[in-house]
């Protein structure tokens, strides 16, 4: 068991230097503190040093038969008396503190807000991924001719191409360890129709050394938007939503 300084002071002031009539528990739960607690340790030597000063000054007085049996009682009543005072101390500081955490709990409880349902539910809606919603945060306009799934989307944000800061959208098809950048150009960034024309004239120039391969999708309806795609695997129909040959 871990005790607090209030609880070491306690068994110091009651017992003293003679912890024997503490539970064994609580003797070494004393005993690990006042060894970690500079405080508490000077308090059990202060202790101790005034135990062993009394005990000193009582046996160099001789103390006369007659009066042994009178001071053993009056010393016995002192004591209770000593105990009864700071247990009453004590007692006192415990139910000031139970009081005033019971108080504050009860402050806690009295303040707390109610829960709202419509608010929950508001909240759980809001939380739900939705790929058109985080396009949409990150200012994109994503309307490719080809639709492609946005439940493979993984991430949206910018890129850096040829030079270029653009926005750029990842896809990932795990079923066939796959995976699509989708860049999103304006005309007045890049000359694209070139490249697409390029691409489909020679076949070998959508695809690199390494397998990666290139297209150029048009926008549905704005001619100065286009998405240039890299992507892996065998065909741009692994990331669309239909499995129309492309």
């Amino acid at each position: 068991m871990i005790i607090d300084c209030t609880t070491a002071r306690m068994f110091i002031t009651f017992f003293g230097s003679d912890s024997s009539e503490l539970s064994e528990q609580d003797r070494t739960s004393l005993q690990a503190h006042v060894q970690q607690c500079a405080g508490c340790h000077q308090a059990l030597i202060n202790e101790q040093r005034f135990d062993l000063a009394v005990g000193k000054a009582m046996h160099a007085v001789a103390v006369p038969s007659h009066l042994a049996g009178s001071l053993s009682e009056a010393i016995s009543h002192q004591h209770v008396g000593r105990w009864r005072t700071k247990a009453w101390w004590s007692g006192s500081i415990a139910a000031a503190i139970i009081l005033t955490v019971g108080g504050w709990y009860a402050f806690q409880i009295s303040t707390a807000p109610n829960l709202d349902a419509q608010r929950i539910l508001a909240e759980a809606d809001g939380n739900v991924y939705s790929p058109e919603k985080v396009i949409a945060d990150h200012g994109i306009r994503f309307h490719p001719e080809m639709p492609f799934d946005l439940n493979m989307l993984r991430s949206v944000g910018e890129s850096k191409f040829q030079g270029a800061q653009v926005p750029m959208l990842y896809f990932v098809n795990p079923n066939h360890n796959a995976w699509a950048k989708v860049f999103v150009v304006r005309n007045t960034d890049f000359n694209w129709k070139e490249l697409q024309q390029n691409i489909d004239r020679d076949g070998s120039a959508g695809i690199s050394e390494f397998g990666f391969q290139l297209r150029v999708v048009a926008d549905r309806s704005k001619s100065d938007i286009a998405y240039i795609v890299v992507f892996t695997g065998d065909s741009l129909r692994l990331f669309l939503e239909t499995r129309s040959v492309v």
